[in-house]
Formats: C-alpha cells, sequence, structure tokens
C-alpha cells in the first residue's frame, strides 16, 4: 500500500496548493514526493529549463525584472561558482546572462575574476560556511566592497549579509 498526499486527513489547503503547483510546475517530482512513484524527487536544482537566446535589455525593460548576482565559494575540491542573471518573480523566470564555474580559486583570486569580467560593483550574495562573521579568510578586498554581501548559511543561524557599511539579517 502507497500512502499519497491525496490520502493525508492532515494537510491543509495550502499544503494541497503546495502539490497542486508541484503537479504542474515539476511533475517528476510530484509523482515521486506527491504520489509516492519509486524514484528520486530531488537532485537538480531546477528541471524545467531550457537553453535559449534572449536579448538582456529587452528584458531588462519589462516591469517587475530585477537583477540577481549569488556567489558559491568552491575553495579546493568544489568550484566556485558565481550567477549573473535577471528574475521575473511573477511568471517564475530566470534569465541567464553569465556565469563562472572554476575550481581552485583563493578568495583574492576570486575578487579579482569578478573585477576583471565587470561585475564588481553589483550586488552579489554569497554563501559562506565559517563560523566567523564576517568571514575571517575573507581578504580587506571583499570586506571593503560596498555592495559585495556575504551571508552567513550555517543552517542554525540566520541569513545574514554586510557589507562595509552595514550588517543586516536577510
Amino acid at each position: 500500500m502507497t500512502s499519497t498526499y491525496l490520502c493525508n486527513e492532515w494537510l491543509d489547503d495550502s499544503d494541497r496548493r503546495l502539490f497542486d503547483d508541484m503537479r504542474k510546475n515539476n511533475p517528476r517530482r510530484y509523482r515521486v514526493a506527491g504520489l509516492g512513484d519509486w524514484g528520486v524527487s530531488e537532485g537538480m536544482v531546477y528541471e524545467n529549463w531550457r537553453e535559449e537566446a534572449f536579448d538582456i535589455d529587452a528584458i531588462r525593460q519589462q516591469r517587475g525584472i530585477s537583477s540577481a548576482f549569488g556567489l558559491d565559494f568552491g575553495y579546493t575540491n568544489d568550484p566556485t561558482a558565481l550567477f549573473c542573471g535577471l528574475a521575473d518573480m511573477q511568471e517564475k523566470i530566470i534569465y541567464v546572462f553569465d556565469e563562472m564555474y572554476k575550481r581552485g580559486m583563493s578568495n583574492e583570486a576570486i575578487y579579482t575574476e569578478i573585477d576583471r569580467i565587470g561585475y564588481r560593483k553589483e550586488k552579489i550574495i554569497a554563501d559562506s560556511a565559517e563560523p566567523t562573521y564576517p568571514p575571517a579568510s575573507l581578504p580587506p578586498l571583499f570586506i571593503a566592497s560596498p555592495t559585495v554581501l556575504i551571508a552567513h548559511t550555517r543552517s542554525f543561524a540566520p541569513f545574514v549579509a554586510f557589507s562595509s557599511s552595514r550588517c543586516s539579517v536577510l
């Protein structure tokens, strides 16, 4: 016997809407997490995506579009990843217009590369797995930048960002 969300009497309307959205937007996950089929419901961050050309200037002119820059420090084994994109939250569309994906970068090399490719002045939200705040290993270049926000993302800690002029919980 397979138990599913359809027979769970403890779910409220918001839970049922979540599964309904999942059925429409992520059918593979819905089949596994919602209906109890065999399989892996997680893995890829986004499964319903496609690659196509777009006019970045035209997208920027649309209402409700905001820029999004994210950085995941990689250090030795994992690659450092910089995401540069535009987000349409209403339509749930993400436009990726640039990225950086490199292994073995020091913090100073990351900063230098971000500067070289022209995103030093953008607001970039970055992770930090270090328990200190601000992270002790960050070079003064990052800490002195008024727009690079370093987020402390320990699972038990609040999502915190700082710049040289302020510190805030996101």
